[in-house]
């Protein structure tokens, strides 16, 4: 399955496709980067896709896993972009329909990101306005000034209640690194698990990052005490959790955002 959906997005990405003007999106990241190259308006997107704002007003086909497929056959798209990671068997089923599918590639780093959004453009037409793209988000990202290794504060990162973190072999475990921390649980090869209190404890994170919607307080939780980030008050809560969540243009807001935030910026 893996290498089908590698050949097909060799195929759709081998060369510009200016003809490709009816595109919908089954994910808020894929949405996010077609405005961001200028693919937009799109014909159709999920449920979940609320950015840029013109995304609110485009016509909804459900989600990823649950997705309208009368509506969007009835949309006739040139292009349905999907994730190749996440729905094998909507992306199969869409097929069937005989609509062409872009399986983008899981982002799990920054350079897979930039990436994703290549060849996004090359398979619309804007190959010029994506490398721009890519191009704006390495320089923003390159003018961080960024302390030793071994001088970088330790982050613990709450994706999730109760306690879903992230491991070394994530996007946001890279977007930590690429803004100047050190992800507490970078050895770890699961890109998401559950962490036990005890062991975040245990690894004395300087800085916590909450980007859960529902998080507890983890300040009154048993041992809270003991860590280097509660004792100086250093929980952080972005306004805006999506921008560190969804692998999208708006990653260059988070990483210069949470490099503020671990050189001592008030929120």
């Amino acid at each position: 399955m893996k290498l089908f959906c590698a050949i097909l997005t060799l195929m759709l990405c081998a060369a510009p496709r200016a003809s490709a003007q009816r595109l919908v999106s089954l994910l808020p990241s894929n949405t996010e980067i077609l405005y961001a190259i200028g693919a937009g308006p799109l014909m159709g997107v999920s449920r979940f896709c609320d950015y840029p704002p013109e995304a609110s007003s485009v016509e909804k086909i459900g989600d990823l896993l649950h997705p309208n497929l009368e509506r969007i056959s009835q949309l006739r798209p040139d292009i349905v972009f999907a994730g190749e990671w996440k729905s094998p068997p909507t992306t199969e089923r869409i097929r069937k329909m005989g609509i062409p599918v872009f399986a983008v590639p899981e982002a799990t780093s920054l350079g897979a990101l930039l990436n994703n959004i290549t060849l996004i453009g090359e398979a619309v037409g804007k190959r010029q306005q994506a490398r721009a793209c890519a191009e704006e988000i390495k320089k923003a990202v390159a003018s961080l000034k960024l302390p030793p290794e071994t001088q970088r504060p330790l982050v613990y990162v709450e994706v999730d209640s109760p306690h879903w973190t992230t491991g070394g072999d994530s996007y946001i475990s890279d977007l930590v690194e690429q803004a100047g921390g050190r992800n507490i649980f970078a050895e770890e090869k699961k890109a998401y698990f559950s962490a036990s209190w005890e062991s975040i404890v245990a690894k004395k994170p300087d800085v916590i990052l909450v980007l859960s919607r529902n998080a507890s307080n983890l300040a009154k939780l048993p041992l809270a005490e003991k860590i280097p980030a509660v004792r100086a008050g250093r929980i952080l809560r972005p306004q805006n959790a999506d921008i560190y969540l969804r692998p999208s243009p708006r990653v260059k807001l988070a990483i210069l955002e949470l490099h503020g935030l671990l050189n001592g910026k008030k929120q």
